[in-house]
C-alpha cells in the first residue's frame, strides 16, 4: 500500500470530547456533592468516579512530580469517604466535620486535576501550535 493511501486517524477530538463531558458532569454533581445519586448512591461517589476519569485521560501528559501531587489527593479524597462512612450512615447523621473535610480534599483533588489540564494546555485551547489540543 503506497504511503498515501494509509488512513491516519487522530483521536485528539475525542478524547477533547471525553474532557469535555467530564467536565460537565463534574460541574453538574458539585452543587450537591451530598444529594443523592440514582447510580452511585451519593453525588460524592460520582464526583470520584468522574474525576477518576479526567485523571486517568491526563496521566500519560503528566511528569512524575504531577503524577504523585494527583495520585495523593486522590488517596486523600477516598480516605474522607471512607472516613465518613465508617459505619454505615445516612445523610442526616453524618459528622458535619467530615462532611467538611470530604468537600476539602474533593475540591482539592479536582483542583490539582484542572491545574494540570490547564498547564497542559488541554482545558483551555489556544491558536494550533500554541498548546491548544495538541
Amino acid at each position: 500500500m503506497a504511503e498515501e493511501d494509509k488512513t491516519v486517524f487522530n483521536e485528539a477530538s475525542l478524547q477533547m470530547k471525553r474532557y469535555d463531558f467530564l467536565q460537565m458532569e463534574l460541574h453538574n454533581l458539585r452543587y450537591n456533592p451530598f444529594a443523592r445519586h440514582l447510580e452511585s448512591g451519593w453525588c460524592f461517589n460520582a464526583m470520584m468516579s468522574v474525576m477518576e476519569g479526567l485523571h486517568l485521560e491526563i496521566s500519560a501528559k503528566l511528569d512524575d512530580g504531577e503524577k504523585e501531587e494527583i495520585d495523593n489527593k486522590h488517596i486523600e479524597a477516598k480516605k474522607k469517604i471512607q472516613d465518613l462512612f465508617t459505619i454505615r450512615e445516612d445523610y442526616w447523621n453524618m459528622n458535619p466535620g467530615k462532611k467538611t473535610a470530604l468537600t476539602i480534599a474533593l475540591f482539592n483533588y479536582e483542583k490539582s486535576i484542572r491545574a494540570a489540564l490547564n498547564k497542559h494546555g488541554i482545558s483551555t485551547p489556544n491558536r494550533e501550535g500554541q498548546g491548544g489540543w495538541d
